[in-house]
């Protein structure tokens, strides 16, 4: 199956909500989007960083960072809000949950960006380069790992990985006038490319295996009961861009070009690409053991967070 037949697919229970009569209200209901609050508070931060930076660099240089700080700082009150929800429902059409292992992770993601801006606003004053724009790729990049945090769907985790990606590219060549910056946003360009399209065939396998479904429920359960190889070469397609947007054995060759291009974003790179991924490994399990009949162990969620926060990631020279 084809990506415009996946999307077709997340679409239809939008267009089935209002065909049966509920109509804009019943849909509103079922996209919950009370649930991405947090990345909303983000999202206005990168807006208004960006119409801030039109002003002129003496201005940006003034508002960027405590505008950078409101929406990071809201968005982890938010966040902090919505821990133990007493009515846990998926949001945008199941394509989306914010459970507490999903918040957890979302609360690193911001925490990290948050403690970047604070050590590197001082580098980038210093090297002349747009204190706006560059908070606003940082915040773009944080987004994109936020909703990656909590998407339960296949197109749902490839549009968060992309937006964290392309802003990930931007990043590693910001110093433009650097030729070693130059030289790790061509590369990373080029291997992240690939890596997507290596993805995407994998996640169009998996869509094939669950009958024309792009759910990490529905992925699980085929995973659990096929007995075909394609279920492992999906697989291995799937993982393999996991382990490159992670710098795994041996998917690592990328990382010290990408890391000598620019000091500040490279000290951040490394853990955003990993934290969401536990999340979504941890909802394709839960799918496939609770098929079964069994509840994953606690001992997954203890594995997802040690590998996510404390293994250790390769640092800069």
């Amino acid at each position: 199956m084809s990506l415009p037949g996946a999307l077709l697919t997340a679409a239809n229970p939008a267009v089935d909500a209002i065909s049966s009569g509920t109509g804009v209200s019943g849909l509103a209901l079922q996209l919950n989007a009370g649930a991405i609050a947090p990345e909303a508070a983000v999202l206005l931060a990168l807006v208004a960083c960006l119409l801030v930076d039109l002003a002129g660099e003496k201005a940006a240089s003034r508002w960027v960072p405590p505008l950078s700080y409101a929406g990071l700082g809201g968005s982890l009150v938010l966040l902090a809000l919505q821990w133990n929800p007493a009515d846990l429902q998926p949001s945008f059409l199941g394509s989306f949950l914010a459970d507490n292992l999903a918040i957890a992770f979302r609360a690193v993601v911001a925490a990290s960006t948050l403690i970047t801006l604070m050590l590197s606003w001082r580098y980038v004053e210093r090297s002349g380069t747009p204190v706006g724009e560059y908070a606003a790729i940082l915040l773009a990049a944080t987004l994109g790992a936020m909703f990656l945090c909590g998407s339960t769907d296949l197109v749902s985790i490839f549009v968060s990985l992309e937006t964290l990606s392309v802003a990930s590219y931007l990043l590693s060549g910001y110093m433009k006038r650097d030729a070693r910056s130059s030289e790790a946003a061509l590369k990373y360009l080029l291997v992240g490319s690939a890596a997507a399209a290596v993805f995407l065939y994998g996640a169009s396998l998996l869509y094939g295996l669950t009958g024309g479904s792009t759910s990490l429920e529905a992925v699980g359960a085929a995973l659990e009961t096929s007995a075909s190889p394609i279920a492992a070469l999906a697989l291995v397609f799937v993982l393999a861009t996991v382990a490159f947007k992670i710098a795994a054995v041996p998917f690592h060759q990328w990382t010290p070009d990408v890391y000598e291009g620019w000091w500040p974003s490279s000290r951040w790179a490394p853990r955003p690409p990993a934290s969401p991924w536990p999340c979504a490994f941890w909802w394709a399990a839960s799918a496939a053991s609770m098929s079964s009949g069994n509840c994953c162990s606690p001992c997954s969620r203890c594995s997802a967070w040690c590998w996510a926060t404390w293994w250790p990631w390769p640092r800069p020279r």
